[in-house]
């Protein structure tokens, strides 16, 4: 089976979308079948013989990411990769896809990454009116896609709450690699100081900011550090509320491995996006045997057990004691509970899941290529 992805605001630090993308390609490869990706040219772009660029337009409020905005160059691209089936990460500016593919016989099925209707609401500015144009893509995707996946029921609700039925709608949830991100053996024991980590975008959806609040009420009650791994808009920001705090930034790691080392050495993480739609960086630090703080708000805390996580608001007070809470249990108990949390998902079986919808949409293709 030819399997063509599809993404925007994707690039070299990305963080969620491109790890999804790159781990189910490792996964449907290792099953045979044949995976292409389609991204918006970047400036960093590096050659990769798996992935195809199409000039991408810069969208504005977005920290530089760029979204494939001529269609007839990816049509074109499209049809001379005779895919099966397309898997489209973007439901807002490739929203036409589905409808384009379905006219051409190619079914497609659309994996929602993010709540746009929060996005919108919340973080666009003010003066750009986009709500009624993302309730407008999403009804044309709804309508048009051949399934919808979405990885929580969380992020299920934006179109529940929009009205669209839900019978192409399935559930699958994400995975984490679980020979990268795992417990470091030579931790010590419990210690004096904690060691708190937090990785992910430095933007106001991940409300970074209240972090480095809760933060400074938990250094009134605890010596502790903190380590930030990330990049974004907020750094500046971040930086000056920070000032003379044990706080460590690391800006953007590309590497993963060394990622996981950082995380497993850390006593608790946090991950307080509220319109996180899984919650990748939730999974991968419980993978490494640590206890997540998390939002109440978005899909994390479907993830999370009363062993290994609390879910809370924004509250500096809140989120300190959550730290200390998760921080009380012996640390081989919170290792033991936080890693097997994460085994409940593994890359593979999400990569059976969507392989299992695309055997529904394709009969003559079985899970390892043509059938028949």
């Amino acid at each position: 089976m030819h399997i063509v992805q599809i993404a925007n605001f994707v690039k070299a630090d990305s963080g969620g979308i491109r790890r999804c993308l790159s781990q189910l390609q490792t996964e449907y490869r290792r099953r045979g079948h044949k995976v292409t990706t389609i991204l918006p040219r970047t400036d960093d772009h590096e050659a990769d013989p798996h992935v195809e660029t199409v000039s991408g337009t810069v969208v504005p409020f977005t920290g530089g990411y760029r979204a494939i905005v001529g269609r007839r160059p990816l049509r074109e691209l499209i049809s001379s990769l005779r895919p099966d089936i397309v898997e489209l990460s973007d439901k807002t500016t490739l929203a036409w896809i589905p409808e384009w593919l379905s006219s051409h016989g190619i079914p497609s099925i659309v994996i929602s990454h993010e709540r746009t209707d929060i996005v919108a609401s919340r973080y666009a500015p003010p003066f750009v009116p986009v709500s009624g144009l993302v309730a407008h893509f999403r009804t044309r995707v709804a309508h048009h896609a051949d399934a919808i996946v979405c990885a929580s029921a969380f992020a299920a609700s934006e179109f529940v709450d929009d009205g669209i039925g839900t019978e192409r709608m399935r559930l699958v949830p994400l995975g984490v690699d679980l020979e990268t991100f795992r417990p470091d053996d030579d931790a010590g024991n419990d210690r004096a100081e904690l060691s708190v980590v937090m990785c992910g975008r430095l933007s106001p959806e991940k409300q970074t900011v209240a972090a480095i609040r809760g933060f400074m009420k938990l250094l009134e009650i605890r010596p502790s550090h903190l380590t930030i791994i990330g990049d974004g808009p907020l750094r500046e920001e971040m930086q000056s509320l920070a000032r003379g705090l044990p706080v460590t930034f690391r800006g953007f790691v590309d590497n993963t491995n060394e990622i996981a080392r950082t995380i497993a050495a850390s006593d608790v993480a946090l991950n307080l996006g509220p319109i996180e739609t899984f919650g990748l960086a939730t999974l991968e630090a419980l993978a490494c045997g640590v206890p997540v703080v998390v939002s109440r708000e978005g899909a994390s805390r479907e993830i999370i057990t009363e062993d290994c996580g609390r879910a809370v608001s924004s509250d500096a007070d809140e989120i300190a004691q959550a730290i200390l809470d998760l921080a009380s249990v012996p640390r081989e108990m919170r290792r033991r509970t936080a890693r097997q949390c994460a085994e409940r998902f593994p890359w593979s079986a999400t990569a059976e899941s969507l392989l299992s919808i695309y055997g529904e949409l394709c009969p003559r293709i079985s899970r390892l290529g043509i059938s028949g």
